[in-house]
């Protein structure tokens, strides 16, 4: 994969990360929020119930049938929205008093009854209302958290990632190419990639490889030219010297050998000076 298009995907993942992010985000908020509304909207309607009945305990007057069918009405409501553990057992407590009433309407200790019943009521779902509003907000809280630690890790993975795919090559042709400055032509850079880096390595190890060629056939040129030379200034009769711009013996023949008697080794690496004080 080319540098240019892992770089793209790496950029356009981050940016679809964030736009998820925030898609899934508003989702999660919004959905939150209607599961909330719907299952509160249950207890705001027992606390409407309850207060209604309690409304009509207290201004109860001698319309019985009236107050009666008022009442049974919002206690029928009441029993089919039932949401709460212990709530069905005080809506037939409610019930069975609200009977009592019914058949005598100056019983005191049903009316009683029944206002302790509705507070019990109301207190239940008040305390429901908290729970489940904790709740929503603890499950908001680990939505985002989860989501946001989600993105993170693939950030980071691409932020520790893609940094390295792209050095890591660049000093290994980073250190390639000074041996090849230091005339070691026999370096080579092993990456195995598809990409624009794994075709530079590629015409980096064709140069050194012909560099390494040319190194040796002009290293045997200098031998064989130097065999030559030799040979040449061996055959000749005249004592040859062969000083390097020190003064420093560098080659001689056969003939300058005999002549100041020394052996060859004796003769090369010494300044001009020195073997004239030998002679």
């Amino acid at each position: 994969m080319k540098i240019k298009t892992q770089l793209t995907l790496g950029i356009g993942l981050l940016f679809s990360l964030i736009i998820l992010l925030s898609i899934v985000s508003i989702q999660k908020i919004n959905g939150l929020s209607k599961d909330t509304e719907n299952i509160l909207k249950e207890n705001y309607n027992t606390l409407d119930y309850c207060r209604n009945m309690l409304h009509i305990l207290n201004e109860a007057q001698e319309n019985k049938e009236n107050t009666f069918g008022t009442f049974s009405e919002y206690l029928h409501k009441q029993r089919q929205n039932s949401t709460e553990i212990g709530e069905g057992e005080l809506n037939n407590r409610l019930t069975y008093f609200f009977a009592r009433w019914k058949s005598d309407y100056q019983d005191t200790m049903a009316v009683r009854q029944m206002r302790s019943t509705i507070n019990q009521l109301m207190k239940l779902n008040m305390t429901g209302i908290e729970k489940k509003s904790d709740l929503a907000e603890k499950n908001a809280k680990n939505a985002i958290i989860w989501i946001g630690s989600f993105c993170v890790l693939i950030g980071l993975g691409l932020f520790l990632d893609l940094p390295k795919r792209i050095t890591k090559p660049i000093l290994s042709l980073s250190e390639s190419i000074k041996q090849i400055a230091s005339q070691n032509y026999s370096q080579r850079v092993y990456l195995k990639r598809n990409d624009e880096f794994g075709d530079l390595a590629n015409t980096f190890n064709s140069m050194a490889e012909k560099l390494e060629e040319y190194s040796k056939s002009n290293l045997s040129k200098l031998i064989l030219e130097k065999k030559r030379v030799e040979s040449l200034i061996g055959t000749m009769q005249d004592p040859v010297f062969g000083l390097d711009e020190n003064q420093i013996v560098i080659f001689t023949n056969k003939t300058a050998l005999q002549i100041i008697g020394l052996k060859e080794e004796e003769c090369i690496g010494k300044t001009a000076k020195e073997l004239s004080k030998k002679k």
